[in-house]
């Protein structure tokens, strides 16, 4: 027997605000819902307030919603999922390889119908700042290139973003890829739950994840 949550209810328990009622009503846009104002729990699961730490909502759950990871490697997967993870901004030109430069273009679209949704629910949003904000792809290359194997002094010489920033968004990237396979396991997508974790696993090595950086 699937349960229900009826969304009025959740509003007036928590004495939520017109604006945060438009961010709920955000929400049902994006989860599918049975019926209106209506979340089933799995979907609610999706929802995981804990990604509001690095993450937006309801961005964090495109990688569930849409087919964008669907059809890449684990390789990929690690690399379209940095561009939710805050880091430095790259004052170099971003030149993507084909194998990521479509993947990327899909997010930003979706990025962008998230944020033109925002607006239809009276939020205010610029959807160009949020579609920047939101899908940073300063170290999509640098990720790649670390899950297929490149050693560090490889991959620091692919961008101008410090050193330190690099191994803390990869840890940060970490945490969010076993996150989403906990969503994706939640849900019942075997296979999403299986790349997010074959990502995850590729980048867990070397002096990224060491104990000690004087090891």
């Amino acid at each position: 027997m699937v349960t229900l949550i009826f969304l009025p209810n959740i509003i007036a328990f928590l004495g939520i605000t017109s604006q945060l009622a438009g961010w709920m009503q955000n929400l049902i846009s994006h989860t599918y819902p049975f019926r209106s104002n209506l979340f089933s729990v799995p979907q609610v699961l999706v929802i995981n307030i804990s990604h509001l730490i690095y993450y937006p909502l309801p961005f964090c759950q495109a990688p569930l919603n849409t087919s964008t990871f669907n059809d890449l490697d684990h390789h990929q997967v690690a690399a379209l999922a940095s561009c939710f993870i805050p880091v430095d901004k790259s004052s170099e030109q971003i030149n993507l390889r084909t194998e990521l430069a479509k993947p990327l273009q899909q997010l930003q679209e979706s990025a962008r119908k998230i944020a033109e949704i925002q607006h239809e629910c009276k939020l205010e949003v610029n959807v160009d700042e949020y579609v920047e904000s939101t899908v940073r792809p300063f170290l999509m290359d640098v990720i790649y290139c670390w899950s297929k194997g490149a050693s560090f002094a490889e991959v620091i010489q692919m961008t101008d973003i410090f050193e330190g920033s690099i191994i803390r968004s990869a840890r940060r990237l970490d945490e969010f890829l076993n996150q989403l396979r906990a969503a994706a396991q939640a849900v019942g997508e075997v296979t999403l739950e299986n790349k997010f974790a074959a990502a995850s696993g590729s980048l867990r090595r070397g002096i990224m994840f060491a104990n000690s950086l004087y090891l």
